[in-house]
């Protein structure tokens, strides 16, 4: 039974790695494809401009463009699809929706097969399998969200400082959006880019902006845009307000990193708290296989791991919440 469950984890460790692989590789065929699909429409665009009447805006890849007739029907059908698209759009993820739903799929199958090669029932198997696929997207998306919009935020000091520096320069205010644009790295450059294309094409400023920042829900963002549409109907020095907001985004992130800093003992003391049954069950595993076998092969066993798994969520949960601020 011992080694049945080891060639159960090695497959699965086989699984997880060719589906990595996958992801990988599908994700950069998938990047090769969105720039040469902004290439065409901003070429198209640029062709049309002679007539301002046709002029329209270039499609967006992860909105609209190139939807397949199985990503139209998973929208429609798919419990919570439209939720899901609009997540992978605040993720960055210019992934087809009928794709991640196949990976999710191949990943549950994977999960599934393991359990029932370890020895599982199918009556556990099974519900494990439909949680990972169901909260499995949730998890990832929500980080890649989390991590994409603290970039953003990160950068944004930075892209307000060389707005401010260029208008006191004298240069007009969308060309040092398209400064940068060619100046910061993405998500906040590449944003910024898409904005100035807008602009060009007839678009305003603060409009481009709100539709290329509008899925991150950056307050910062909307401070930005805000400041932009006041200014073009009040008039005033926008180099001053901008430079004020600078200082303001500054001391914010300032902020930001000293609670981070303060609180890390206290995330450093749950991580290990949550990680001590693992390692033990680990330990256990290699010195005395035959004393934890019956945790994976007998209902019982399964009983007690449900019940330890669902403790040890919660007060996984619990800690990071207790040790989350929000500045």
């Amino acid at each position: 039974m011992t080694g049945t469950w080891l060639l159960a984890v090695l497959l699965t460790l086989l699984a997880g790695l060719a589906l990595g692989l996958a992801w990988a590789g599908g994700r950069r065929i998938l990047d090769h494809a969105r720039i040469r699909s902004r290439a065409h429409s901003i070429a198209h665009a640029r062709d049309r401009a002679g007539d301002p009447g046709r002029l329209q805006r270039a499609p967006d890849p992860l909105i609209a463009g190139g939807r397949s007739a199985a990503d139209l029907w998973l929208l429609e059908h798919l419990p919570g699809g439209g939720a899901l698209a609009t997540q992978m759009r605040q993720a960055g993820m210019a992934m087809a929706i009928s794709r991640f739903v196949m990976l999710l799929a191949a990943t549950g199958f994977a999960a599934l097969v393991g359990l029932i090669v370890a020895g599982a029932s199918p009556a556990l198997a099974l519900p494990i399998a439909v949680a990972a696929i169901a909260l499995g997207p949730r998890l990832v998306l929500g980080w890649r969200i989390k991590r994409r919009r603290r970039q953003f935020e990160r950068l944004l000091p930075e892209a307000i400082g060389l707005m401010v520096r260029g208008l006191r320069a004298g240069v007009p205010v969308s060309e040092t959006v398209a400064e940068v644009g060619a100046e910061v790295i993405d998500p906040l450059g590449g944003a910024f880019r898409r904005a100035h294309e807008q602009v060009r094409l007839g678009q305003s400023l603060e409009a481009a902006l709100l539709a290329e920042t509008a899925a991150l829900e950056s307050p910062s963002m909307s401070f930005l845009i805000v400041t932009l549409s006041v200014q073009r109907e009040t008039g005033g020095n926008l180099a001053e307000t901008l430079d004020k907001l600078d200082d303001i985004m500054r001391r914010r992130e300032q902020m930001r990193l000293k609670v981070k800093a303060m609180s890390s003992e206290a995330k450093a003391s749950a991580l290990i708290i949550g990680s001590l049954p693992l390692l033990m069950a680990g330990l256990m595993a290699m010195v005395a296989p035959d004393y934890i076998a019956p945790l994976f092969t007998t209902t019982a066993g399964h009983v007690l791991l449900g019940g330890a798994a669902a403790s040890l969520a919660a007060g996984g949960w619990l800690m990071a919440q207790l040790v989350a601020f929000e500045v």
